[in-house]
């Protein structure tokens, strides 16, 4: 989900948010009840006088780059006073920031979507996108050189999962970003498949899969 600064949250006495601020690498965790605003890169806590406080974690650099820089798109949502979004990335921009946990679909007026529907007509028929395939750069790395690197990220991988919490899902988002820079398509399947079962019809996974299977259609 795209957060911008100044967009307010409200959580219930159950629930919980996680933001996640590409400028530091400052990663919050909300439970409700709680009230805050979001900032540059950090949020302000909002309320009377029992004011909520969220849990703070740094991510490291190289994580939060590969975060940043994912390619794959992901359903943007509007959000109001109470709205929050689950592994919802936002692309960097004004306040370059990611919400995470705490489910809600998105609207129509936000959303990315991956299949193009045209007004039905006399046939009815349904107009659909075709692929947007990356053009090869002439400076690929050699198998090799992938292999490694994604040996590395793997070990990053493993390192942010050991210290996250069971819903916090930055670090799959980490993995799946240098999975997708080096085109590693069925293992992204493989993460997108266990996420989707501890989170049946969630719309962003939902997405996600369907852009793997349409870069996977340019040969990826």
């Amino acid at each position: 989900m795209k957060v911008r600064k100044g967009d307010n949250f409200k959580l219930s006495k159950d629930g919980a948010l996680t933001l996640l601020y590409f400028a530091g690498g400052r990663q919050e965790t909300w439970k409700g009840p709680a009230v805050f605003m979001a900032g540059e890169a950090e949020s302000a806590a909002k309320g009377g006088k029992k004011v909520a406080s969220p849990e703070v974690k740094m991510m490291p650099a190289s994580a939060i780059q590969k975060i940043a820089a994912a390619p794959f798109p992901l359903p943007r949502s509007g959000v109001g006073s109470s709205g929050a979004t689950q592994m919802l990335r936002s692309a960097p921009g004004r306040t370059g920031a990611t919400a995470a946990k705490s489910m809600v679909p998105p609207d129509r007026a936000g959303a990315t979507p991956m299949m193009e529907k045209s007004p039905p007509g006399r046939s009815g028929a349904i107009q659909t996108m075709a692929p947007v395939c990356p053009v090869p750069s002439k400076d690929a790395p050699s198998p090799e050189v992938v292999r490694k690197e994604i040996k590395q990220a793997e070990a990053v991988y493993q390192d942010l999962k050991q210290k996250a919490g069971a819903d916090d899902f930055t670090p799959e988002l980490y993995f799946l970003g240098v999975l997708a820079e080096y085109r590693q398509y069925s293992e992204m399947n493989k993460i997108l498949d266990d996420l989707l079962k501890k989170n049946p019809g969630d719309p962003a996974l939902k997405e996600m899969k369907t852009w793997v299977r349409t870069q996977s259609l340019c040969g990826g």
